[in-house]
């Protein structure tokens, strides 16, 4: 008898549950709403909040979230901050304030994000330079086709428009005309009820946390998708498991890199047996396209789907991760994270794996408005078999879209050591972010030789949201190794309406 996987027992209980999934017990109806990106300010407001403990339902199935479930999120943590966390209630509230002003359509009732017409707009200038960047390499064995980018500069508007078409109906526009690359953006199609939402678009899937091993590339590209937008109780047995969500989509990422057109799936399911630890399994596949012999056939997906190989067919990476509250919210809110992955072969998972482990601070003492995290990540070199990570023969492209890699930025074989902090000022409406690493590239990693070896690098992002209505933002980034450096700049105002 053929082996079912543990990710096709999750798949299938997961969505069972979707199809018979009740409303959080006391927390009102969902409504659907078009996505947030996974870095925007909301978005990651509302991860913080659930790292204090104040918006405990709050399980996105993956990092672009929609409005509304930011929304509540924050209105929630808002709400519980004055009682249980006194010492934040400040803080909430100005995020309650910033999210009406930016989305004043959307904030006022559960119902608004459901009725008809404009929802929210936005329209900007925007300005970047770029030096000395390296796209993600190509090939399978070292050394691989790494190509650095000419210094560029670019100035371009961008826009934003969601608008309710039919109740439970949404539609996303977000264009962006540049010096540089033209016309370009994103758009979605969003059709949902209480529990889960079904969507067509140009839009990025994001897993895991800050980064990820499977999934972290902000480039979108062309799906459709399935995704709970309400944690769900699962029934039967399956309740002891907790909350769950659950998104899956299909698509192709369409890119000059990867001949034959292959498609792209991915899917991801969560679940919180307790308010404190959640669990997730994390699964994307590149297949098909008429590079590869095997040909496209039900059979072929289904297999795919439930764990099998099938010769040349496709190139999977996969993860599980685990999320640990740790019960010390009195004088210092910790959460500690663990994702462990492998590409591709089966003994990958114990003879070469990556992993992303980290220690996340959603308070400071004394400096409530601060957080911080420090993380580590280690991808291992091929062995016993095994091919090098975010690579494969049958896809030549690898395991990355446009510029950059699907998976961690690391771009595999190698190290990272990063820490981070967030800081939400007092006085001023500045909210400030920075980074700092140290990388050691290896030699089957996705930038060799171009970048091989070990590199520092340090990035910053500033944000003014003083005015009444419109932001203003600057983020500046560089990294720099044994003979090469690379620097981005960008800048830009938001108008919102």
């Amino acid at each position: 008898m053929r082996r079912i996987s543990v990710w096709a027992l999750l798949l299938v209980g997961t969505f069972a549950g979707a199809l018979r999934a009740q409303e959080v017990a006391d927390s009102g109806p969902m409504m659907v709403s078009a996505p947030l990106r996974a870095d925007h300010w909301a978005v990651v407001a509302a991860r913080r909040a659930q790292a204090l403990g104040l918006a405990d339902d709050y399980l996105p199935p993956q990092r672009a979230v929609p409005l509304a479930v930011v929304r509540r999120a924050l209105n929630e943590a808002a709400k519980r901050a004055w009682s249980e966390r006194p010492e934040l209630a400040e803080l909430l509230a100005e995020w309650e304030h910033r999210f009406e002003r930016e989305f004043p359509r959307s904030s006022s009732s559960p119902a608004s994000v459901s009725s008809m017409g404009i929802q929210h707009g936005a329209f900007g200038l925007v300005s970047g330079w770029r030096s000395g960047i390296a796209r993600a390499g190509r090939g399978l064995h070292p050394p691989f086709e790494v190509e650095v980018l000419p210094e560029r500069g670019e100035i371009g508007v961008q826009g934003r428009l969601v608008a309710s078409v039919y109740p439970r109906l949404h539609l996303l526009l977000a264009p962006e005309i540049s010096s540089a690359g033209g016309l370009r953006g994103e758009w979605d199609v969003t059709l949902g009820g209480s529990a889960v939402a079904l969507s067509a678009g140009r839009q990025p899937v994001l897993y895991g946390g800050e980064r990820g091993v499977v999934l972290a590339s902000p480039e979108p590209w062309h799906r459709v998708q399935l995704e709970t937008i309400e944690p769900l109780a699962l029934p039967g047995p399956f309740r002891l498991l907790g909350l769950a969500a659950f998104h899956t989509s299909l698509g192709k990422i369409g890119s000059e890199r990867h001949p034959g057109d292959p498609f792209f799936w991915t899917a991801s399911a969560s679940i919180r047996p307790h308010r404190r630890f959640t669990l997730a399994a994390n699964r994307a596949a590149m297949f098909g396209g008429d590079s590869v012999e095997t040909p496209f056939t039900l059979r072929n997906f289904a297999r795919l789907v439930g764990g099998l190989h099938t010769g040349d067919f496709e190139n999977q990476v996969v993860s599980f991760e685990a999320r640990y509250r740790v019960p010390t919210d009195p004088w210092l809110p910790l959460s500690v994270y663990l994702e462990w992955g492998f590409d591709d072969s089966a003994g990958a998972i114990r003879d070469v794996p990556g992993y992303i482990a980290g220690i996340f601070a959603p308070a400071i003492p004394g400096a409530p408005r601060v957080s911080a995290g420090v993380e580590r990540a280690v991808f291992a070199s091929s062995c016993c078999g095994n091919p090098p990570w975010y690579r494969n023969f049958a896809f030549p492209g690898g395991w990355a879209h446009r510029d950059l890699p699907l998976g961690h930025p690391l771009g595999g074989e190698g190290s990272e050591s990063l820490a981070w902090t967030r800081v939400d000022l007092a006085r001023l409406p500045l909210s400030l972010q920075g980074r700092g690493w140290v990388r050691e590239r290896g030699p089957e990693n996705l930038y060799t030789p171009a970048r091989e070896g070990r590199s520092w690098g340090v990035a910053g992002q500033f944000r003014w949201w003083g005015w009444s209505r419109a932001d203003a933002h600057l983020s500046v980034s560089r990294e720099a190794g044994s003979g090469w450096s690379e620097t981005q700049l960008r800048a830009g105002v938001t108008r919102f309406f």
